[in-house]
């Protein structure tokens, strides 16, 4: 389980920069004024980040100055501030698992300035909390320096609308529930327990007017109130044969996530079994090659012994009894020419052996799997294998080609074995992802229109009268090119999909009137796409970016 074990603090109020380290439970003691409100209200905008719920000071009292700006240009009286420029803070809140063993960074960069709101980027990283990372002290990385250099961090992640930030710290905190902010900000003003009626009523159950026609409502609804609750009651029993059925299937799905894993075990025996196999007939012809070098050194002596006897039977020929010694000479003769006869046999069975090998050494380079330098060094190991005709090579010769091409083989029974088993989990996560996708198309036949967020079709109403007619989204003006990257694209643009589009002849008007409707109805969730900005900024896309695969759908 996660805990807070460190808060860093860089230009917050009176901390410059500071970092408290926390084990166990967390108590701040201090006079008035020491910043013990100062330290909970950054926890508070870590946690809760949206600025709208966000009361600072609440524990001094129930009515406070302070604000944003104040606390990140640390405001100490009237028309005095500790940093009074452009200021650019940091609140960031390491959580670690019990003994350090995994630690997760949340965080925030501020920057702010005189007569105008802070902006802010939050930030969350899966590893312990540097603050040399984000600041030293008298200096500290931009909100787009942070966004660059987190970037370029494995899983790190960046968010300047607050939606996204808040879904991810509750998943990334253990999966909390939605509620958890509104009771973090309920306990920063906790008090003692004196009646457990009103522990519940503040904790527990939602604050609401008292209405006696509601009252009078929900006494002539109970008749239908308790047919509901009996319909509910079987509803549940279905659901809890639902439930049942459910489990059963992930109870099937464990014991197939079984087998499928004792079958790559088994691919991988196999493999080591044909690897053995392949290195066992690699030392039998080893083997047999050097009983045939020593039998063809045998010969050879022979041979020569042979030659040797015939010029001396030829010298004896004329001095001694000639038919005598021509019997001999032909016995021996015979006796040497069946015995290159045997050698002879014996190389041709070893060359056709070292054949069918050469045959499935030069199909490896096929499978893919081999790197450049092994193919090149597999396709030329054996060049002295290739060429082996009625004579045999040197011995040593022979020897050394053979001695090169065991440690590629080797190398490409290892290769191959891993590629088999990542082959199978590949053709196993296809096989889920059409799955997924298929059932995407049956709930998108069954949904119809498109319908989107309520936010969203709000917006696009309040801006209908600015633009003259319906503003189009972002994800209905952008087209990807091949199929296979739309979840990609998808996923990288996240909620910003559903951004707004206007011309930029209308973008100001449609910004007062997000404003205007963020502050009566609280549309948080949506936001405008500011053309003439992104055309500043634009950049070319990258070879073999996602950029690569969108392109305009239509115009406005």
């Amino acid at each position: 389980m996660l805990s807070l074990t460190r808060i860093f603090l860089h230009n917050w109020h009176r901390f410059t920069h500071h970092l408290i380290e926390v084990e166990d439970s967390l108590y701040l003691a201090g006079h008035n004024g020491s910043g013990k409100s100062s330290v909970l209200d950054a926890i508070q905008l870590v946690l809760v980040a949206d600025l709208g719920r966000i009361q600072f000071n609440k524990l001094a009292q129930d009515q406070s100055d302070r604000n944003l700006d104040t606390y990140v240009r640390g405001k100490i009286g009237e028309d005095r501030w500790l940093r009074p420029g452009n200021t650019v803070a940091y609140v960031a809140l390491e959580f670690s698992e019990p003994g350090r063993r995994g630690a997760l960074t949340l965080g925030v960069c501020l920057e702010a300035a005189a007569g105008k709101s802070p902006d802010r980027t939050f930030f969350i990283v899966p590893a312990a909390l540097e603050p040399a990372d984000y600041a030293q002290p008298g200096q500290a990385l931009t909100r787009r320096d942070l966004k660059k250099t987190l970037r370029a961090r494995r899983g790190a992640q960046v968010f300047d609308q607050v939606g996204e930030y808040q879904t991810e710290l509750l998943n990334r905190l253990g999966g909390l529930n939605e509620r958890f902010a509104d009771l973090f900000l309920r306990a920063l003003h906790f008090r003692p327990i004196g009646k457990i009626d009103a522990f519940v009523e503040q904790w527990l159950l939602e604050k609401k007017a008292l209405s006696l026609e509601t009252l009078q409502n929900v006494r002539e609804r109970l008749g239908d109130l308790r047919e509901r609750a009996a319909r509910v009651e079987r509803q549940l029993a279905q659901l809890e044969a639902v439930t049942a059925q459910q489990r059963a299937v992930l109870r099937f799905g464990a014991v197939r996530d079984q087998y499928t894993l004792l079958v790559s075990l088994l691919r991988l025996a196999a493999a080591e079994r044909d690897r053995a196999a392949c290195e066992a007939r690699l030392t039998a012809h080893q083997t047999e090659l050097g009983q045939a070098e020593r039998a063809l050194g045998e010969v050879q002596a022979a041979r020569a012994g042979a030659e040797a006897a015939v010029d001396d039977a030829k010298r004896r020929l004329y001095e001694s009894d000639a038919a005598r010694q021509r019997d001999e000479l032909v016995r021996r003769i015979n006796q040497a020419t069946q015995a290159a006869d045997l050698i002879h046999d014996r190389w041709q069975a070893l060359r056709r052996d070292l054949a069918a090998e050469i045959k499935t050494l030069d199909e490896m380079p096929e499978t893919g799997v081999l790197g450049a330098d092994d193919v090149a060094a597999l396709r030329s190991a054996p060049a002295g294998l290739r060429g082996l005709g009625e004579t045999p090579p040197e011995p040593a010769q022979l020897h050394a080609s053979l001695e090169a091409l065991l440690p590629i083989i080797e190398r490409a029974a290892d290769r191959l074995g891993v590629a088999r088993v990542r082959l199978g989990d590949r053709v196993q996560q296809l096989r889920d992802r059409g799955d997924s996708l298929q059932r995407e198309i049956q709930d998108l036949e069954r949904q119809g229109a498109i319908r989107y967020r309520p936010e969203v079709e709000r917006l696009q109403e309040l801006l209908r009268p600015v633009v003259g007619g319906r503003p189009k989204l972002l994800c209905e003006l952008l087209d990807v090119t091949e199929a296979r990257w739309q979840n990609a694209v998808e996923a990288m643009l996240g909620p910003r999909r559903f951004n707004i589009i206007v011309a930029p002849e209308h973008f100001d008007v449609a910004v007062r009137v997000l404003d205007q409707a963020r502050a009566a109805e609280k549309l948080f969730e949506v936001g405008l796409v500011d053309l003439e900005r992104a055309g500043r900024e634009a950049r070319l896309a990258q070879p073999g970016s996602l950029a690569k695969f969108v392109t305009p759908a239509s115009t406005l």
